[in-house]
């Protein structure tokens, strides 16, 4: 059972409701706050977001499953939707489109309104971020509706080998980049260069998310952490978030507890200095 968020009207204060929950997850410092500029890229590539739920493993922390039985948080479904709302790329695997065959990247909740005002004010656009799906052998179903749909009314972006790249068919939904070494650096580079993207969310696997943290390609992480009952190890990822993973961060908003229905849960931002 969650929480139920209050069902704002769309106005001119919409922002203004955005940041109030903002203050409430990461302090009356944070960053996000107020009429800012959208973020600044790095040199040569957009900066990189990541956004997980975490639970206690021992001394260290893993990733939450999300299923039936895994703690609920209307405040971590905001950072999720926050980071959609700030990004303009997202990035995914290839399963992730196998495993939710109605998977799309819509903001969500009672909030969404009040999210797209908050998004076109920080960035003067509120068109939706792109996708990108990376996948080694780039198979992907062109009836998914991420692809069908046409998202955001451009093509979604299938980053492959150059060999599988030419087995893709053709779709008016979809556009291949062929890379000769499939990987993240490279899909951010093209990013950087092709479309000029300045944020980029990170909402892969561990496969994906956890080589761009062990690479340093993370520069923005948010963390939802529950600290309620101990999760079964069913419920919990394979790869346990380290203290030494965090301690490679510069700065650090929060942590602030906020009391769910599902239990406390604290929530902090951690970033690298451009």
């Amino acid at each position: 059972m969650t929480m139920p968020m209050p069902r704002p009207p769309l106005d001119a204060a919409a922002p203004s409701r955005v940041d109030a929950w903002i203050e409430r997850l990461y302090g009356p410092q944070c960053s996000l706050l107020g009429p800012t500029a959208a973020d600044e890229p790095r040199a040569a590539r957009p900066r990189v977001l990541h956004v997980t739920a975490l639970a206690r493993r021992g001394s260290d922390l893993a990733t939450v499953k999300i299923g039936a039985g895994s703690p609920r948080s209307p405040h971590d479904f905001f950072a999720l939707q926050l980071a959609r709302a700030r990004c303009d790329v997202i990035v995914i695997g290839g399963q992730l489109l196998r495993d939710e065959p109605e998977l799309d990247f819509s903001l969500r909740g009672p909030l969404a309104p009040d999210l797209r005002a908050w998004r076109g004010a920080r960035r003067g656009d509120a068109s939706p971020p792109r996708v990108v799906v990376m996948s080694r052998s780039g198979a992907v179903d062109p009836s998914h509706p991420l692809i069908a749909g046409a998202w955001a009314h451009a093509p979604v972006l299938l980053a492959t080998g150059e060999a599988a790249a030419r087995r893709v068919p053709s779709h008016a939904g979809l556009r291949v980049l062929p890379f000769e070494t499939p990987g993240l650096e490279g899909v951010l580079a093209w990013l950087h260069r092709e479309l000029g993207s300045r944020l980029v969310s990170i909402e892969a696997g561990p496969g994906i998310s956890s080589g761009a943290h062990a690479r340093g390609l993370v520069d923005e992480l948010a963390l939802s952490v529950y600290e309620g009952r101990p999760l079964p190890p069913a419920q919990l990822g394979e790869a346990p978030f380290t203290r030494e993973r965090l301690a490679r961060f510069d700065w650090q908003e929060g942590p602030r507890e906020i009391e769910e229905l599902s239990g406390p849960w604290q929530f902090s931002r951690h970033g690298r200095r451009p």
